[in-house]
């Protein structure tokens, strides 16, 4: 008889339906994984799953009591993870980012084999301070040389582990669903919204998210260009934690400027389907799952010029700099008139098929884990 491996996984928040794109990774690709002969054990936080939900689509769900701080969340959750884990006599421990990754020595201590995936250098977040950015080197550099694996979602966090910690990096790109659902009006006139009348945006309120600077290009635009009334801009998600970067955002909310908050499933593939542009304004991304679908939708999208937009391959026209609120304006002006062709779809869906398909994670990753466990 076969035996099945005990496989937990820590470093997010919970699944399914919670806002981060690490959620949003585990949620796609460990339904996948639990049909092998592995049982999937995922460790989430109290604070955003209900402790009375014990499973999603196979995958177990062991909800831990968890500190809901901006700074101590992760650490305290991931400890206790660590520990609980190992009274589970789990055979391997999958442990996501870096600030997570800090624990991955005291894994091995405990007899765990570790797999690591590194989802971007969160130290180049703006919402940290200096301490928290060394602590969060810290836990990358930890994680790079002690876990048994090294994942990365992107070639260029994987080329940059290779350069600086000489080891051997599985460059496991994120997927995306194939978009479904159809045009629901009642989805769109629930937030005042007509199809392909507005702009759309997505994410958290964070500074290095960028949705300041895209509400004022929009307002800007709208004040200069008449053919812009009746064009609203949409932007879609919450703060994990609310402050005043959060609250001075919201306080842009108009007739004009809807925030629908966070939105999941048919309602956000209604939003994405009928939106008239997508633009994703960041300064820092580890490998953005909303711009993959917005490219799935076949919409015609902007995005800063960071590593890992550039990696995407848009046309290099669709880049423009972080923070450069004029060139936003230009191109938002440009693009927000001028949809995609056939062409540029069938581009984009080519591209999503053939190299960001969570099957081909999953069987991957599945790989890694059967080769460490043998």
């Amino acid at each position: 008889m076969k035996k099945t491996y005990k496989i937990g996984v820590l470093g997010l928040r919970g699944i399914p339906q919670v806002m981060g794109g690490i959620e949003t990774h585990c949620e796609n690709l460990y339904p996948l994984l639990n049909q092998k002969d592995i049982e999937i054990i995922l460790f989430a936080r109290k604070p955003y799953v209900n402790p009375r939900f014990k499973e999603y689509k196979g995958v177990k769900l062991y909800v831990l009591p968890c500190i809901k701080n901006k700074y101590l969340e992760t650490y305290f959750h991931t400890l206790l993870g660590v520990w609980v884990a190992w009274l589970q006599s789990i055979d391997l421990l999958h442990i996501h980012a870096i600030g997570p990754g800090m624990f991955v020595p005291l894994a091995r201590l405990l007899g765990m084999k570790v797999v690591f995936t590194h989802h971007g250098f969160d130290y180049q977040r703006k919402k940290w301070n200096r301490l928290a950015k060394w602590i969060l080197k810290a836990g990358e550099f930890l994680a790079c040389t002690c876990a048994h694996s090294v994942i990365a979602v992107a070639d260029y966090i994987g080329e940059s582990i290779q350069v600086r910690f000489k080891r051997q990096v599985h460059c496991l790109p994120n997927g995306v669903a194939a978009p479904s659902g159809q045009y629901a009006p009642e989805i769109l006139a629930k937030y005042g919204l007509t199809k392909n009348k507005y702009i759309f945006a997505l994410g958290r309120f964070v500074p290095e998210k960028g949705f300041h600077d895209l509400v004022q290009a929009y307002g800007k635009l709208l004040s200069l260009d008449e053919k812009m009334r009746g064009i609203k801009l949409v932007i879609a998600g919450r703060a994990d934690h609310h402050d005043q970067y959060s609250k001075t955002l919201l306080d842009f909310a108009d007739e004009n400027i809807i925030f629908t908050d966070f939105t999941s499933g048919a309602a956000l593939h209604a939003i994405f389907s009928q939106a008239r542009l997508f633009v994703i304004p960041s300064y820092h991304e580890g490998l953005p799952l909303a711009l993959l679908e917005a490219l799935s939708f076949g919409i015609s999208s902007l995005a800063s010029d960071i590593p890992a937009h550039l990696e995407i391959h848009l046309d290099r026209e669709r880049y423009f700099k972080p923070g450069d609120i004029n060139t936003l304006i230009k191109k938002m002006k440009k693009y927000c008139f001028k949809t995609n062709s056939a062409q540029q779809k069938s581009k984009g869906l080519r591209l999503i098929k053939s190299r960001y398909n969570w099957g081909k994670n999953a069987e991957q990753t599945y790989s890694i884990y059967k080769r460490l466990l043998r």
